[in-house]
């Protein structure tokens, strides 16, 4: 209260907002947070395990465009822009176009593909 009299407007609350207002989905796969990574653990004998401590990926890459500027998960927009068949690889970066506003994006290439 002290706050919002200082600043001189009415901060948002849980009963003023909704949570899709502040959740960001990614605009490719349409979660906000992807599922944690599986790490092989052991001899290699096939043992999976998912580390407790390691939350997924939250969208992180946006579409430049501010009449669009959807969010996406770097992974996503990876695999999409490498989809596209007029997709350019240069450097460290893959570039194409925005699914929803066919603007122009990149994102950096992921390790362990080529």
């Amino acid at each position: 209260c002290n706050l919002e009299t200082m600043l001189g407007f009415d901060l948002p609350s849980p009963e003023t907002t909704e949570r899709a207002d502040y959740v960001v989905e990614c605009g490719i796969c349409y979660a906000h947070r992807l599922p944690p990574h599986t790490d092989v653990i052991g001899d290699g004998g096939g043992d999976e395990n998912i580390d407790d401590n390691c939350e997924g990926a939250i969208p992180d890459a946006m579409c430049g465009n501010p009449s669009c500027a959807r969010s996406y998960h770097e992974s996503c927009l990876f695999e999409w822009l490498h989809s596209l068949p007029d997709a350019r690889v240069s450097f460290d970066r893959v570039f194409g176009t925005c699914p929803y506003c066919s603007d122009n994006l990149s994102v950096r290439v992921l390790k362990g593909t080529k």
